[in-house]
């Protein structure tokens, strides 16, 4: 648990990077999947038509909001203006732009390595200390790798 707690701390910093646009376009999806929780029927839609929910994301769990962030983009990628149908019909104003989903897009791909280093040392039935030090390198050398045209302060953050 302290192994992830590290990778906790990385992320926080890192998130304390992110431009006010990344952070905004944050909280925007926050308030997107709490209304689409409060309607029955957006709910109904997504499941409808996307097969899928969009999970809200909670503070104290890493991979909530990479979790939440990934619905929200693959809601979009394969259903075109589903979400925007969903969030209207929740009653919500808000909405993405092309550039949202770019960003978000770029967000996510920088959160899926925090993503799978903190599953694979949550891990309870077997010894994880022994991962740590790859899953570091691991992240390390996929922030490098990373094109980040519009999220480079986030990835400047999240470099370990």
């Amino acid at each position: 648990m302290v192994l992830c707690s590290f990778l906790l701390l990385i992320y926080y910093n890192g998130m304390k990077e992110a431009t006010d646009r990344i952070t905004n376009l944050i909280r925007k999806c926050k308030k997107v999947a709490g209304s689409l929780h409060m309607s029955c029927k957006a709910t109904e839609l997504l499941e409808k038509e996307a097969g899928r929910q969009i999970p809200s994301a909670n503070a104290t769990r890493l991979n909530s909001t990479h979790t939440m962030l990934d619905a929200i983009v693959k809601v979009e990628e394969d259903h075109p203006g589903l979400l925007s149908r969903a969030t209207a019909e929740a009653g919500s104003t808000v909405r993405f732009t092309a550039m949202d989903y770019a960003v978000l897009t770029e967000v996510c791909h920088l959160l899926h390595p925090f993503s799978d280093a903190t599953k694979r040392l949550e891990a309870e039935d077997v010894p994880t200390s022994s991962l740590v030090i790859p899953a570091v390198i691991g992240i390390q050398n996929k922030m490098i790798k990373l094109n980040t045209p519009y999220c480079t302060s986030l990835k400047t953050g999240l470099t370990v």
